[in-house]
């Protein structure tokens, strides 16, 4: 019974979020006023139930294999830090190639951003 409630609150979010994006465009090409009321009418009415509707969505569960400690990198380590900032003045990136000592340093701060998590070290 609880999985058909929350697929229903997440049906219901679907369809109001939609009436919400249209409802702009809908005000734009509204010919006379009574259409135009109406239309606004309907989506604030849409924008309240929505407001009402949300706090009964159940929260998507995170990840089992993927927590918030796994993604963590932690500081970045001073030499890199020191490295980036022995490149002062910062004039290598105007060239075409960048220059060797920003390629090196670069190199190194992308092998420790997406390098394997066992080599940050």
């Amino acid at each position: 019974m609880a999985k058909l409630a929350d697929n229903l609150a997440t049906l219901g979010l679907i369809f109001l979020g939609l009436v919400l994006m249209v409802t702009p465009l809908a005000l734009w090409v509204a010919w006379t006023e009574s259409l135009f009321l109406a239309v606004l009418a309907t989506g604030v009415t849409a924008g309240v139930l929505y407001c009402l509707l949300v706090g009964f969505e159940k929260p998507a569960d995170p990840a089992r294999s993927e927590t918030s400690d796994d993604l963590r990198l932690g500081d970045v380590p001073d030499r890199y830090i020191e490295e980036l900032q022995g490149l002062h003045p910062f004039i290598h990136h105007h060239r075409a190639s960048g220059g060797p000592k920003l390629r090196r340093a670069m190199d190194h701060m992308k092998r420790y951003l997406y390098g394997a998590p066992e080599r940050r070290r």
